[in-house]
């Protein structure tokens, strides 16, 4: 289980019981916020209840996905940059700026926002890297840096293995201590 799943296991669980304790409970709770109308608790008893079962069905849909592909092929689709957007939901559009390699920006964007990533390792047919100008003005995540890498490495003759590395840090603590309880 990956920590998406282990995160999302345990947002389950708590959502879960939450909404078990809002039915069960609904009297007292009723009598405690001195809320005449019960049903209320019923009722987001119950959502949480749906959406704990909606979570728990999610983590098992979740898939690896497998493509046998040659090295060559492989480092053809994971090295157009251009096209980003397509496979990365959190981006909307990608143009290239300027350069090719090494030392390449692209500008990225998502709704109105919009930062450059520079191409700071290019390696044909092995690796490249982007580090990500995360102090942009509307830069929309929430990262003080953030680097990703992209290898893609031969296991075998008709098989290749993509690695897809990021590294980062958060701009707040709160945001560090709750990443930090999942790990």
């Amino acid at each position: 289980m990956n920590q998406l799943q282990k995160a999302l296991l345990i947002n389950a669980i708590f959502s879960g019981l939450s909404g078990i304790v809002l039915i069960v409970a609904h009297n007292y709770l009723a009598q405690l916020f001195a809320v005449e109308n019960k049903s209320i608790f019923w009722i987001i008893g119950g959502l949480l209840i749906v959406f704990a079962v909606s979570i728990t069905y999610e983590i098992q849909q979740q898939r690896r996905a497998g493509v046998l592909t040659i090295k060559e092929e492989a480092w053809q689709v994971i090295s157009d940059v251009a096209n980003y957007h397509k496979v990365a939901p959190n981006i909307d559009g990608v143009e290239v700026v300027s350069g090719e390699g090494k030392g390449m920006i692209r500008r990225c964007s998502h709704g109105e926002d919009h930062w450059t990533e520079t191409c700071s390792l290019w390696v044909p047919e092995q690796v490249y890297s982007f580090e990500v100008d995360t102090h942009a003005h509307n830069y929309p995540y929430p990262f003080k840096s953030l680097r990703g890498q992209w290898e893609v490495e031969s296991s075998g003759q008709s098989a290749s293995k993509i690695t897809m590395l990021f590294e980062f840090q958060y701009k707040r603590k709160f945001q560090k201590l709750a990443a930090a309880s999942f790990s």
